[in-house]
């Protein structure tokens, strides 16, 4: 009786074991259901890029993200080449549509991203299965540095003070927020500049003067601009056009930008090969890293240091959350306007503008300077790339002169500033 009943508990505990495995099994089994994703296939999707839709093919195979392809767009080439590289590929290795965006190309980054997971839809997959894991946040690193003078902003203005500083024999740093060089001037055709060794050439130079030009730009903008600053603009930019050129920059002189500008001034200098005007910037910036200069992309500033009135320094993120404390006795802001901060456009102008930009123009050069006090009491809007009342997009048919108005790109200041400037 004895040995009976212990065989009798020895196969209860045996059945009620089977019983654990068989429903464990079947647990598992449900989740591999699960986690089986998106159908196999490939899938067309499409969202609204920076200039019109941005298509993008998407392969599955065994639940996985295995192929990302942008077929269509007509993104500009030289804002949107980052992202559409990098993008995909990220995505992929990633197996997860919320990857990082490109900074000063997020719109286009964002269009990606968006159609990849509304792919992920079609196929029958739960987007929230298919992105990029939170980080937690630790403390960030810092890293300390030294020099005589940081650029914040890689556009024209950031790049050329940057090298012109280290040819001065300065320490330079150049910061930039985007993942490239060259901001919102490789938009741009080319510059402008009065008595250029290419004006000169084309005999134009000295038919009409830098004091002419002056004030007809401050009657254009009803004399609300700083006038000294913009005097000094004009009579160094034949210079500044000389100076870019001897060091790798290359234009044609062009004269007058479009037939509306046919009675103005011959003062436009377009880049010579239109498809290159990023490899133009390239070279300038080569030139400054092979000098020595450091160049530190997807990198903010995000606060200036000083002391008694005096700058001693500022303080950059990068992509990674480092912090850079770079020590330094001045510091250049180019950094572009804000464009790109519809709230801060709105609310310095009093109403929506459109605008042009790489989307970094958001305003941190003065947001930074307005922290310790600088131009307090001063009005200062630079309105960087806005070109029209809301709801008329140029180049779509409807900017037409009845129903736009054009704001200039300047930098208004108070009006008495204007009278310091020569008028003669």
């Amino acid at each position: 009786m004895i040995i009976s009943l212990k065989i009798t508990k020895e196969d209860d505990h045996r059945k009620k074991l089977i019983s654990l495995l068989i429903v464990l099994c079947l647990s598992l089994g449900c989740l591999g259901a699960l986690a089986e994703g998106a159908a196999d296939g490939t899938y067309t999707a499409s969202a609204e890029g920076k200039d019109g839709p941005v298509v993008v093919e998407i392969t599955f195979a065994g639940g996985k993200i295995v192929k990302v392809e942008v077929t269509e767009q007509n993104e500009t080439p030289e804002i949107a080449g980052l992202p559409l590289k990098q993008i995909p590929p990220a995505i992929v290795e990633a197996n997860a549509w919320n990857v990082d965006s490109i900074t000063g190309a997020t719109v286009t980054s964002d269009a990606i991203k968006a159609a990849v997971k509304d792919a992920i839809v079609q196929a029958g997959g739960d987007p929230a299965d298919y992105e990029k894991g939170t980080e937690a946040e630790g403390e960030a690193a810092v890293v300390n540095l030294e020099a005589d003078v940081v650029v914040v902003g890689a556009g024209t203005a950031g790049v050329t003070a940057t090298l012109a500083a280290q040819q001065n024999g300065a320490k330079t740093i150049l910061l930039e927020k985007a993942a490239s060089v060259g901001g919102v001037s490789i938009i741009a055709g080319g510059p402008m500049g009065i008595d250029s060794k290419d004006q000169q050439e084309a005999g134009v130079a000295g038919t009409f003067t830098i004091q002419q030009v002056w004030r007809d730009w401050m009657d254009y903008n009803c004399w609300l601009c700083d006038g000294t600053l913009f005097y000094n603009l004009f009579k160094d930019s034949g210079a500044t056009v000389d100076w870019l050129e001897e060091n790798g920059m290359e234009f044609n002189f062009m004269g007058n930008e479009q037939a509306a500008h046919a009675e103005g001034y011959p003062t436009y200098h377009i880049y010579a090969d239109q498809e290159n005007k990023y490899g133009y910037y390239q070279t300038l910036v080569e030139k400054f890293t092979e000098a020595g200069g450091e160049l530190y992309l997807q990198t903010a500033g995000y606060e200036l240091e000083a002391e008694n009135d005096t700058i001693t320094g500022i303080k950059a993120r990068q992509a990674d959350g480092t912090v850079l404390d770079i020590a330094c006795k001045a510091v250049c802001l180019c950094t572009g306007g804000f464009a790109a901060n519809e709230e801060a456009v709105t609310n310095e102008v009093g109403f929506h503008l459109e605008e042009f930009s790489t989307g970094t123009q958001t305003g941190d050069g003065a947001v930074m300077s307005q922290a310790i006090g600088a131009g307090k009491g001063k009005t200062i809007q630079q309105l960087h790339g806005i070109t029209s009342f809301s709801g008329i997009r140029t180049g779509s048919g409807e900017d037409k002169i009845a129903m736009a108005m054009y704001i200039p790109n300047c930098i208004w200041g108070p009006c008495a500033a204007a009278a310091s400037a020569p008028r003669t």
